[in-house]
């Protein structure tokens, strides 16, 4: 297991917030810094990396408001971005989801409405776009069980992109009317597979620092406010 916390040392902002309105808004942002890769080949291979959050507590009782939108954020820390590039040279089915859960289980679930875009924000490179966010959760009988996610997000063979954080909203109804009070775990995982015998990819989602401006652009943005300086003489 791999970690970014002896190095970054920040807080997680988790929280879900709402006021006992109806048409209320609640937030769920969460930090993602810990970081776990595997490679194995048993008949064929396969790389998988999660990036995940320390434990999150979400409590909520949806039944002191009416209609409301949840906004859902996943961030890299302050300062630091996702890069992605997706394994070539033979992978298939290379594949990458946002999901953040408590409980063991889902059964019983339903998808609670019609969700937005994800948005890739910060983002630059080959993002993938057309995918949605989704939430699903239980009935009063079946327990403290939620669960947020993407869908399946398919990447061609190669891709390179980076993001700082991934966004949608989703609408949640009055008749949802379940309290929770549990912790869970948000994670963003890659899955990569490909036939047996091809070489290790290493980790292809990461936990990288923002680059900081090149003395070239810098140098580029000082003459254009030079040249506008003159011009308005």
């Amino acid at each position: 297991m791999m970690t970014l916390k002896s190095i970054l040392r920040l807080p997680v902002l988790a929280c879900l917030l709402g006021a006992p309105t109806a048409e209320a808004a609640i937030s769920f942002s969460a930090t993602l810094s810990d970081v776990d890769y595997s490679f194995t080949d048993f008949g064929y291979t396969d790389s998988s990396v999660s990036i995940s959050s320390p434990s999150i507590p979400f409590i909520y009782d949806f039944s002191t408001v009416g209609d409301e939108t949840l906004n859902v954020s996943v961030n890299a820390p302050a300062g630091y971005q996702f890069e992605v590039t997706a394994p070539s040279s033979g992978f298939q089915n290379v594949q990458m989801q946002f999901e953040y859960r408590f409980g063991s289980s889902i059964h019983g679930a339903g998808s609670l409405s019609e969700s937005g875009p994800l948005v890739f924000a910060g983002g630059a490179g080959d993002l993938p776009l057309g995918y949605f966010g989704n939430v699903r959760g239980t009935g009063p009988d079946d327990g403290d069980l939620f669960r947020i996610t993407s869908d399946v997000i398919t990447l061609n063979p190669g891709d390179s992109f980076t993001f700082e954080s991934l966004e949608f909203s989703v609408d949640i109804p009055s008749s949802y009317q379940t309290f929770f009070n549990a912790d869970g775990i948000a994670s963003l995982t890659g899955n990569a597979v490909g036939p047996s015998g091809l070489s290790d990819p290493g980790q292809w989602i990461r936990v990288v620092a923002v680059p900081e401006p090149s003395v070239t652009s810098l140098m580029l943005s000082s003459v254009v406010i030079l040249l506008g300086r003159r011009s308005r003489r």
